[in-house]
């Protein structure tokens, strides 16, 4: 049985994702942040657009960066008070308007390992890395799969 996704289902979804997901209008104004985007930002006071969003997480002088998500497709790595976190944008159209859809993931450094780490600890931490790729593609997946449906109403 087919069921159609409601706008408040669609919105539910997005605020429980564990990936960071902004929607913005092309000029930069924010239309919408879920809480895993503001947790992965630590972003704690409500923004109104990409250039609040930028001073907000934390890092300044990488405004050419942040401007070029404004242009998508994009992938950024970006600094931020909470570490790297990788960007990227692409253009969605909800109910045949233009929207820019930010997708933010945080990055995981392999520096992390200590030095006198041993070959298990390296092969647990490999798996470990290979185990968060699979549920971000599985994620990304879906969200894929929601943009589909989301265009086709």
């Amino acid at each position: 049985m087919d069921t159609l996704l409601t706008s408040a289902t669609f919105w539910s979804i997005l605020d429980n994702l564990s990936e960071g997901i902004a929607i913005l209008e092309v000029d930069g104004s924010i239309l919408y942040v879920n809480e895993a985007a503001k947790k992965i930002l630590q972003i704690y006071q409500p923004v109104s657009d990409l250039a609040e969003l930028h001073k907000s997480s934390g890092r300044q002088g990488q405004w050419n960066r942040w401007k070029q998500l404004l242009n998508p497709p994009r992938q950024a790595p970006l600094e931020t008070r909470a570490g790297t976190v990788v960007v990227k944008s692409q253009l969605i159209n909800w109910n045949n308007h233009n929207l820019i859809q930010l997708l933010f993931t945080s990055s995981v450094q392999i520096t992390g390992i200590p030095e006198n780490a041993t070959s298990a600890d390296f092969h647990q931490y490999i798996h470990q890395l290979t185990e968060e790729n699979h549920q971000l593609l599985k994620r990304a997946e879906q969200i894929e799969r929601l943009e589909i449906i989301s265009d086709a109403s």
